[in-house]
Parts: structure tokens; C-alpha cells; sequence
């Protein structure tokens, strides 16, 4: 049995890398550890969350061809739409740190109930399960406002 996911070329049909695969108690460790983080990350300040949302679209813009090429590598994505979904993905950073006072906002709404309202509340880790066609903005349009929050 492999224990490993390989990643190929889909021109070449060459390896790139190999991941190992993980038991189902290895997640577990990983769900545990990643819970840990969670609650620190929940005590970091909004202002602080904001800063390193921003510094994360940055860091997306100056590894911009890097990442494109590796999307072109591993899934045949061209170079030029690679370039454009990091630069999508550093906007939606962007725009969700500015915007997510207003966005995020908790608002009184009218109903026949006595009292209603929209609020938001982290829910804690998120899995995605993402298709590859667009495999950074379908993480960072979700990404984005969670880390925000």
C-alpha cells in the first residue's frame, strides 16, 4: 500500500512532490494541535487580525509568480491566470480587512418577533474541500473573513 499522495504533472506526467498520507489518528493530532491555535488566534485582537490579513495579501503579491507557476506545474493552470488569481486573492484580503467592520457588523433586522438580529461568531477550524480549478481563491474567499472574524 503507498503511503504517500504524489502530485504529477499533467503535461509531462512527471512527479513533483509526494505528500505522506495521514491514519486517521494522525488527523486527530492534527485537529487537537490545530484547535490549540484556534484559541490563540481567537484572543489576538481585531485590529492585530487586520494587520496580518494585510501583511498576507503582501506576502501573496511578492510570491505571485512562484505561486503561478506551481499552479502551472501541478495543474497545467497558465502562468498569466495563476498571476491574476493570487492577485484576486491578495484583493480579497484586502477588501475583507478594510470592509469587515461594516461587513462583520452585527445589525437589528425587523420581523414580528420581539426581537431580531444578525450576528457573527467564530465557529472555530473550518475543512474545505476545494476543486482545483481555482485552487487559491476557493481557500481565500473563505479564508479571508474567517481569519477576520
Amino acid at each position: 500500500m503507498n503511503n504517500f499522495f504524489t502530485s504529477i504533472n499533467p503535461y509531462s506526467g512527471n512527479p513533483i512532490k509526494s505528500y505522506p498520507k495521514l491514519s486517521a489518528n494522525e488527523i486527530e493530532k492534527e485537529i487537537d494541535a490545530l484547535s490549540k491555535h484556534y484559541t490563540h488566534w481567537k484572543a489576538i485582537s481585531k485590529g492585530e487580525r487586520k494587520t496580518w490579513v494585510l501583511n498576507l495579501a503582501e506576502k501573496l503579491r511578492a510570491n505571485k509568480v512562484q505561486l503561478a507557476e506551481s499552479m502551472a506545474l501541478e495543474m497545467g493552470k497558465p502562468i498569466a491566470q495563476g498571476q491574476a488569481e493570487i492577485e484576486k486573492c491578495a484583493g480579497c484580503c484586502e477588501y475583507y480587512a478594510e470592509q469587515t467592520e461594516l461587513v462583520l457588523k452585527d445589525r437589528i433586522i425587523e420581523s414580528i418577533a420581539q426581537k431580531s438580529y444578525v450576528t457573527y461568531d467564530s465557529i472555530g477550524l473550518i475543512l474545505g474541500v476545494m476543486p482545483w480549478n481555482f485552487p487559491f481563491w476557493q481557500v481565500f474567499r473563505a479564508l479571508a473573513p474567517s481569519l477576520l472574524l
